[in-house]
C-alpha cells in the first residue's frame, strides 16, 4: 500500500485475506481443535484406519501396533504391496487381532505406489 496508484487494489486483497482468515479461524473453532482420544466404539460401529505409508518407509510392526491400539476394524494401505500387508495381518494376528489381507495393484511395473492393501477383520470382511 506504499505506492498510491496499488493503495486501492492492495487494501481490496488486505481484506479479503483478513475475512479469509477469520473464517478459517472460526471453522476450526466450530469444528475443535482435536484431541488424542479417539470416540468411544458401539456395539455396531465400525472403525476404518487408512495410512499412507509411503510404500516400505514404515515397518509392519508399527503399523500393525497402531492399528490394534486404534481398534480398527479395516485397515487401508495405499502404497503398500500384499507382502506388507500380509507381514502386516500376521503382526496383528499375534496382537490379539485377527484381519485378512485383501489386495489390488494397477500396472504390471510392480511399484508400491500402484499397490493398495486392505486389511479386514473377519467380523467385517464380505462372504464369499
Amino acid at each position: 500500500m506504499l505506492a498510491r496508484p496499488l493503495r486501492p487494489l492492495a487494501a481490496s486483497l488486505a481484506l479479503i485475506a483478513l475475512v479469509a482468515g477469520g473464517v478459517n479461524a472460526g471453522i476450526i473453532v466450530s469444528r475443535g481443535t482435536g484431541s488424542d482420544a479417539l470416540p468411544a466404539k458401539g456395539e455396531g460401529s465400525v472403525r476404518v484406519m487408512t495410512w499412507n505409508t509411503a510404500g516400505s518407509a514404515t515397518s509392519p510392526d508399527e503399523i500393525a501396533r497402531t492399528a490394534v491400539a486404534m481398534e480398527a476394524d479395516v485397515v487401508t494401505l495405499p502404497e503398500t504391496t500384499i507382502e506388507t500387508g500380509e507381514k502386516v495381518a500376521v503382526a496383528m494376528r499375534t496382537l490379539g487381532h485377527r484381519m485378512w489381507a485383501y489386495h489390488t495393484q494397477y500396472g504390471a511395473h510392480g511399484w508400491d505406489a500402484s499397490s493398495t492393501t486392505v486389511l479386514i477383520s473377519p467380523i467385517w470382511a464380505p462372504i464369499r
